[in-house]
């Protein structure tokens, strides 16, 4: 309903239409089930409607529809991946140009997302307290550097030497932030060179500092993410997703994949009592027909 108010919103034409949903990702588990969902509708009614299929439109009309008809004030990443991704490629967005690169994932590696059947209860709340932190942050710079619009704008030493006048924690959120900003293009050149060893440290670091600094970690995302790194085919892992519960993902040996879910499963089960799954991923298009 959301997307074909988007639509609407924007003059594009819908036309009435019977559906049916399935799908496979698991609901609530952080891995943007609500944007599969929202370009599948999109695809459908401008496939129905003879609507052309603009696949960035599309993912801002996805968002449209979240934002406005949902009352979520969520970012544009979620939708942009399930709109234009390429098979077999890892997607790196700008997501202010929103300008792409599409980076091929190496064959022998799978991506494997674990499930902790841990759901989330404080990521909503907890979203909007990081981004208030994040945003005073950016107010406090911005005094003194008007070019700064947002904590991508910000260096380490920027960042440092306001660390006086921010709050202890607000300045871990914001600490956080601008280390990890880094981390997408360094894992694109990880995975130009074929170097999945850098490019499993990128991810280990990436679970390391939203757990101690920007505090969105639980003990079953941090014990399946240990689990998983205790496999010699495992190259890293990291949660995914707003935190809190949900998912994780491990960059593995693709050979080994089976194995490797095997033996995770078994110890994670062994210390918690959830549904917990494993789904062993190779990247795959965007909404398509």
């Amino acid at each position: 309903a959301g997307v074909a108010w988007a639509f609407a919103s924007e003059g594009l034409e819908t036309r009435g239409l019977d559906l049916v949903v399935d799908g496979d990702v698991p609901i609530g588990a952080g891995l943007s089930s609500s944007a599969a969902l929202e370009l599948a509708s999109a695809r459908a009614l401008a496939e129905a409607a003879g609507v052309p299929w603009d696949a960035v439109r599309m993912a801002r009309l996805g968002q449209k529809a979240e934002n406005g008809f949902v009352g979520s004030n969520c970012g544009i990443m979620d939708q942009f991946a399930s709109a234009v991704c390429e098979e077999g490629k890892a997607l790196l967005l700008d997501c202010r140009s929103l300008e792409t690169q599409s980076v091929p994932v190496p064959p022998r590696a799978a991506l494997v997302v674990m499930d902790t059947g841990a759901r989330r209860t404080l990521a909503s709340s907890a979203y909007n307290e990081r981004r208030a932190a994040c945003e005073r942050v950016v107010a406090t710079i911005a005094r003194s550097r008007r070019e700064v619009r947002a904590l991508r704008d910000v260096s380490m030493s920027q960042l440092e030497a306001a660390r006086a006048a921010l709050d202890p924690i607000d300045f871990q959120r914001a600490n956080h932030v601008v280390l990890e900003t880094g981390r997408p293009v360094e894992l694109t050149k990880a995975f130009a060179k074929g170097d999945l060893a850098l490019a499993g440290r990128l991810m280990n670091d990436s679970h390391a500092s939203l757990r101690d600094l920007y505090a969105v970690s639980c003990e079953e995302l941090d014990v399946i993410t240990e689990i998983a790194r205790g496999q010699a085919s495992c190259y890293g892992a990291r949660m995914t997703g707003a935190g809190f519960g949900g998912c994780a993902v491990a960059l593995v040996e693709a050979s080994e994949a089976a194995a490797f879910g095997a033996a995770v499963l078994r110890e994670y089960r062994s210390r918690f009592d959830l549904p917990a799954a494993l789904y062993p991923c190779r990247p795959a298009a965007g909404a398509r027909l």
